[in-house]
């Protein structure tokens, strides 16, 4: 996924040399694991820290995941980057929740999976559209706040709990 990502920056940077693409990821700065201890010794262990992670979404125009198969089912790092306001390009894998996650045109934008000159179509209407990189990175935000943070889903789980148990009485 990570190839198929940087051969589409490199295809939208040979179109417009003076605006070069670059690739972060398994082929960039933040190749090390986040979500687990590299170090069995030591489980609390991140090899990233937080401000590390926040200043990569910070610095970055807009967040690709081009993953190939469902094994990227939810995509945590999708609700990262829309948390960070930042608009989402996601491989409309079927069968995982990123389509789901990223509303197409909304708050990002999907292209099939494998498909580079879909991914690099992608990259290029967001690296020449700064209006709506913006629109698409306020409303990834304002759908992580409404459907996604720990306070709604907490409320969401809250709810469920309470008519599971008003059923049972």
């Amino acid at each position: 996924a990570a190839r198929l990502a940087r051969r589409a920056a490199e295809r939208w940077t040979a179109r417009t040399p003076d605006k070069p693409r670059f690739v972060a990821g398994a082929v960039g700065p933040t190749n090390r694991t986040l979500s687990i201890s590299p170090d069995v010794n030591d489980p609390a262990y991140r090899a990233s820290t937080f401000d590390e992670l926040h200043a990569a979404y910070r610095d970055c125009d807009a967040f690709c995941l081009p993953s190939l198969d469902r094994s990227e089912a939810f995509g945590l790092v999708l609700l990262e980057a829309m948390r960070a306001g930042k608009p989402v390009i996601v491989s409309a894998v079927p069968g995982s929740g990123m389509g789901e996650v990223v509303v197409n045109g909304k708050t990002g934008l999907h292209a099939p999976p494998g498909d580079t000159q879909a991914l690099a179509a992608a990259i290029g209407t967001l690296a020449g559209d700064e209006a709506l990189r913006r629109q698409l990175g306020a409303n990834g935000r304002r759908r992580w706040e409404d459907d996604f943070c720990l306070e709604r889903v907490s409320e969401q789980w809250e709810r469920l709990y309470r008519r599971v148990l008003d059923r049972q009485r």
